[in-house]
């Protein structure tokens, strides 16, 4: 924990330092690992898992948008973040307690026509204090999106593009990408070794009972029900003993308590099943209650 703190301490003092860097560019997010582009909140879950005792869940993640050092900011077509994110999870046989450095990048190539591929990219260094696990990860990903499509329900098809009918929204991004995982160091020999996996994501969104100020101007949605789905196979596993089930499902159900420019706030129920990138790829199974915040 106490490296926790002190790399949080130093991206404050990087705010301060750095002239460049306003306050605007550091995030608050559950993972900057989010392959279509879009950031998630930060969450603190009570879990109910499967045959055992409730507990809790936290997903966090602090960063700073240093693009404006080397970029033009106006164009905001990339971003760099240096970050730390936490993930701690008291389920009684399968305790997690993970903490992540590491740097996570943007890409949105503009060209004349409505497709408007994102590509996005992390490298970061892992520790897991409940297996003693070090290793390093990295991983690469384009996410075809386009833009400037017409919303009707006729371009459902098209990822990307929020389809509207009536006050329902509706939206998906799938993504492609590979994934390498170099271990180092763990309570066992046998779970030492690399990693290459090819990784397919696909993330849903329905929107529903949308909010308007007084002109009758959309603000936001109320309710959000997200649906994600991953598989992962691997391309090459040098290690002895780590198998991993290959699919990750999760679904969200999240109603907006409050949002005013980049801050937002949320309540949700979760359901995860399978093993989640994020958690050292433990396989999970449990319904949450979470409150989430993106900053």
């Amino acid at each position: 924990m106490k490296h926790l703190i002190c790399s949080i301490l130093l991206l404050f003092l990087a705010i301060k330092c750095s002239a460049d860097i306003k306050l605007s560019d550091f995030s608050l997010v559950r993972s900057f690992q989010s392959n279509s582009g879009v950031l998630k909140p930060a969450l603190v879950s009570f879990t109910i898992p499967d045959e055992k005792e409730n507990s809790f869940l936290i997903n966090a993640a602090v960063g700073i948008d240093i693009s404006s050092l080397f970029f033009d900011r106006d164009k905001k077509l990339v971003k760099i973040y240096p970050n730390i994110e936490y993930n701690r999870n008291t389920l009684i046989d399968k305790d997690q307690d993970q903490l992540n450095l590491g740097l996570a990048f943007k890409y949105i190539v503009l060209n004349s026509s409505t497709f408007i591929p994102t590509f996005t990219s992390s490298a970061k260094y892992s520790n897991d204090y409940i297996k003693e696990i070090k290793s390093f990860q990295g991983e690469i990903f384009i996410a075809p999106i386009w833009t400037g499509v017409n919303t009707s329900i006729n371009n459902f098809f098209v990822p990307g593009n929020l389809v509207k009918i009536g006050k329902i929204g509706f939206e998906y991004i799938p993504c492609f990408g590979l994934e390498v995982e170099m271990r180092n160091k763990a309570e066992k020999d046998s779970l030492i070794g690399d990693i290459y996996r090819f990784v397919f994501k696909l993330e849903s969104n329905l929107y529903l009972y949308p909010k308007c100020d007084s002109t009758g101007k959309f603000q936001y949605h109320y309710i959000e029900v997200g649906v994600d789905y991953n598989y992962r196979s691997e391309i090459s596993n040098s290690t002895e003993d780590f198998l991993s089930n290959n699919n990750f499902f999760k679904c969200s159900v999240n109603y907006t308590i409050f949002k005013y420019d980049n801050l937002d706030a949320k309540v949700g129920l979760d359901y995860v099943w399978g093993a989640n990138p994020n958690k050292a790829f433990e396989d999970q199974n449990y319904y949450g209650l979470s409150i989430k915040l993106k900053i």
